[in-house]
């Protein structure tokens, strides 16, 4: 019997943490803009790139949650994934020394193209993503904001 109430109070303990990790928690606390974003993988990038990476996963968690606060996948997000394809792209280092997968940045740029509803839009951001990935100077063209259908 004592076995049992220490595997209750166990279960309860892993539900309790559970519901602490749940996406509708992370969702609570997910940005609500770009700059809120670029507050979360500035400084989680930016240690990645020092060696630090107690913090992986932030950044990726940050840039879905505050997508999927927005609604996306959808048209109307597009746009604002652009933008914030932009904004993550100015964390990226060009070092002479870059490591493969050393930041989680090329992942949250990928993330973000997941969420985006146009296929050439998506195309070129996951390209965007293994610039990075390989570490590549990177020299883009501005990501195109597809047009929304008229309502008309």
């Amino acid at each position: 019997m004592p076995r049992l109430k220490l595997a209750c109070g166990t279960l309860a303990a892993v539900s309790f943490m559970a519901a602490l990790w749940s996406p509708a928690a992370l969702a609570q606390s997910a940005p609500t803009d770009i700059p809120g974003v670029m507050s979360v993988c500035a400084p989680v990038v930016g240690e990645q790139y020092d060696g630090d990476k107690d913090r992986w996963g932030q950044c990726i968690a940050a840039v879905d949650g505050f997508l999927k606060g927005i609604g996306a996948p959808s048209e109307a997000a597009n746009e604002t994934i652009a933008e914030l394809v932009a904004a993550l792209v100015e964390l990226y280092q060009d070092e002479e020394t870059c490591l493969v997968d050393q930041t989680e940045l090329p992942i949250a740029i990928e993330t973000a193209a997941q969420l985006s509803t146009d296929g050439v839009q998506q195309a070129q951001i996951i390209e965007i993503s293994a610039t990075i990935r390989d570490c590549q100077i990177i020299t883009t063209a501005a990501i195109p904001v597809p047009e929304l259908a008229s309502a008309n």
